[in-house]
């Protein structure tokens, strides 16, 4: 599990394999989705399915939290509703979850039980469970992205071109940059973004160096790596594994 926040969020549109919850308690925010945006107020809940493109865009005085829990916790939920919440919603936290909620996130997440990580998550699940909440604003093309994804998930450390994914997916090239325009992402940002969901789970959980990431997550060099991994995030790999560990 990992825990962001409560300041310094905003970043680029990309992609964690985690399943993802923002806790907004202060300002607003705008959340990204490929399949369209939802507007945050203090007390509400958004949740991002993992491999799914999102950014946020918070309000100078904006406080929140992101959970993230990795596959190995959100395996049954996932696999049982990734279909019927497959759009992105947002829920109310009422005061009484919202409190026990923020009294471990306030905690360092290495200090958190199996027991409490387990409760947050529950927690932070039944909420959206019960509502199903507001759903977001839709995109066009998002069904073709969400395919597109998860191809490039699955061959993430293979060369591949526009050309060769749509003669496997059997998409024009205009009909997949269309796509892609609806999230304002080239399709080398998008394979990129991948990568860097890759290279988040080695910082937080394996104890490779930095230049031994990036080549394990495919990139060429470790400057290509930190520069796309600065422009996603808005910290270097150093710095993102310092905040978390």
């Amino acid at each position: 599990m990992l825990i962001r926040g409560p300041e310094n969020l905003q970043c680029e549109m990309h992609i964690n394999p985690e399943l993802e919850f923002i806790y907004l308690f202060e300002g607003s925010m705008t959340v990204l989705y490929d399949d369209g945006r939802l507007e945050l107020e203090p007390g509400e809940v958004a949740m991002v399915l993992p491999y799914r493109l999102h950014q946020f865009l918070p309000s100078e005085d904006c406080k929140a939290w992101v959970m993230m829990f990795s596959y190995s916790i959100s395996e049954s939920f996932y696999n049982t509703y990734r279909v019927q919440y497959a759009q992105s919603v947002k829920c109310i936290l009422e005061p009484p979850v919202a409190g026990y909620v923020e009294s471990l996130v306030c905690r360092d997440a290495e200090a958190l039980s199996v027991y409490e990580i387990r409760s947050l998550y529950n927690a932070m699940l039944g909420v959206c469970l019960k509502t199903k909440g507001t759903a977001a604003v839709s995109i066009d093309g998002s069904m073709v992205l969400r395919g597109l994804i998860e191809y490039i998930a699955a061959h993430a450390l293979e060369e591949m071109t526009l050309c060769s994914v749509c003669t496997q997916f059997g998409l024009s090239e205009a009909r997949l940059r269309r796509a892609l325009k609806a999230v304002n992402m080239s399709f080398g940002d998008l394979v990129a973004s991948i990568r860097i969901s890759h290279a988040l789970s080695l910082l937080a959980n394996d104890d490779l160096n930095i230049t031994e990431i990036a080549y394990a997550c495919g990139f060429g060099s470790i400057r290509s790596f930190n520069r796309v991994f600065i422009k996603t995030m808005q910290c270097t790999p150093s710095e993102y594994r310092k905040e978390i560990r």
